[in-house]
């Protein structure tokens, strides 16, 4: 699929940052146009109909929206001298989250591109991620980095399969994006290791250790996998080990540009229980993740497309 126009949610901190440099980045490689979307949970609290009619309070929300606009203008002024197309959107709400949602299931967008964190542990479970849950719920894909990340160099794009039909998509998105950048792809099939008990015999080796029978097949049905996309440079390897911990090294060790996964969208007491493969990666993988859902509860809307260097208040 072409990715024509791209979010970016601001908050002006160092991860937003990366993320804009990138986005710009990108949108200069591929023709895309940006939209910079920062929410203001400021604004919402601080309207009347809470508080009532106050002089005082009307010149402070004024002073802030104003702030809020010179700090976006940095963006809208550097993407204008790389001649990248850019708008943006200052958005009142008390949710981040839901409120980024809504914009995306309004607009037509085609990817949304930000910053994560990293948390991991108890801190990632307290406080989460708006990044991970924007893409669990985001009808569209996802592209998340590091503050670490650079500017975009996708030459290769790394593919995580199980065979599944939420990795063959995967595949389809990554060859896409590949074919537009002139970059290749490689398939990435990892068997999980089996935590043997103590009372096997020392020395006791894995099925995929001792089964070359085992990793014949599989890497057949990635060949086969392969035929499918003879426009574009695809190869494939064959890792054992967790799945999450073998993508992130595969990634590093082959210079991997982006890394294209699927996730399925659980929530609530299901999410909590089976996890994540791709929200593992996103947190711990200093290359970027393109995560997209494979079957979205929400839909975009189309809409009119925005002027060049245009902006609005939207509650």
């Amino acid at each position: 699929m072409a990715y024509r126009k791209v979010l970016i949610p601001v908050d002006f901190s160092e991860y937003s940052e990366t993320a804009f440099r990138y986005a710009l980045s990108f949108a200069k490689q591929t023709g895309a146009r940006l939209s910079l979307a920062h929410v203001s949970t400021a604004l919402h609290c601080s309207r009347t109909e809470l508080y009532g009619d106050s002089p005082e309070l009307d010149d402070a929300l004024r002073a802030h929206v104003q702030r809020l606009q010179r700090q976006i203008s940095r963006y809208i002024g550097e993407a204008n001298r790389e001649d990248v197309p850019v708008d943006y959107a200052i958005l009142e709400a008390d949710d981040v989250v839901n409120k980024l949602l809504d914009y995306l299931a309004e607009h037509a967008y085609d990817l949304v591109i930000m910053g994560t964190h990293g948390r991991t542990g108890l801190k990632h479970l307290f406080l989460g991620s708006i990044a991970e849950k924007i893409v669990r719920y985001s009808p569209v894909p996802v592209l998340t980095l590091h503050k670490c990340a650079g500017d975009c160099r996708i030459r290769k794009i790394l593919v995580p399969v199980d065979f599944s039909r939420h990795s063959l998509e995967a595949i389809e998105n990554a060859v896409d994006l590949a074919q537009g950048l002139g970059g290749s792809v490689m398939l990435l099939h990892v068997i999980e290791r089996v935590i043997y008990p103590a009372f096997y015999p020392e020395g006791y080796t894995p099925v995929i250790d001792f089964e070359p029978q085992l990793h014949q097949r599989i890497m057949n049905k990635l060949n086969h996998l392969i035929e499918d996309y003879p426009g574009v440079s695809v190869d494939a390897r064959i890792s054992a080990g967790k799945p999450s911990d073998e993508i992130i090294e595969h990634a590093r060790s082959h210079n991997a540009g982006l890394i294209v996964m699927a996730t399925r969208g659980l929530s609530g007491l299901e999410h909590l229980l089976v996890g994540s493969t791709t929200e593992r990666v996103m947190r711990l993988s200093e290359v970027p993740v393109l995560a997209f859902r494979t079957a979205p509860d929400r839909n975009p809307a189309p809409t009119a497309n925005y002027q060049n260097d245009t902006g609005r208040i939207e509650k």
